[in-house]
């Protein structure tokens, strides 16, 4: 585990009643679901490809920060995913931006 990471989210969560891990992961959840869709729907064998790798590599990153913050707080979190639809991926990646 990073240490670093480990001590940043360990005072994010600290600091906050409202567990800014979980929005954020339930966020990032929903956004591998969008771009799967996404993934699924493309015409383009670039974008197929691209899209494959935001996804894997977004999962991978919530599943870190979630067991990074469940270790921290020797808790387990309580996530949920959202229902998730099509939505075009550059448009998607720009709200996930904000």
């Amino acid at each position: 585990m990073n240490h670093n990471l480990s001590r940043s989210l360990k005072t994010i969560v600290s600091k906050s009643k409202a567990n800014p891990i979980v929005d954020l992961v339930q966020e990032l959840f929903h956004s591998r679901n969008v771009m799967h869709l996404a993934h699924l729907k493309t015409n383009s064998y670039a974008a197929h490809v691209a899209i494959g790798e935001y996804y894997d590599a977004v999962l991978d990153f919530a599943d870190t920060l979630v067991e990074t913050a469940q270790g921290c707080e020797s808790n387990l979190l309580d996530i949920t995913i959202p229902a998730a639809s099509y939505e075009e991926p550059l448009t998607h990646l720009a709200k996930m931006k904000e």
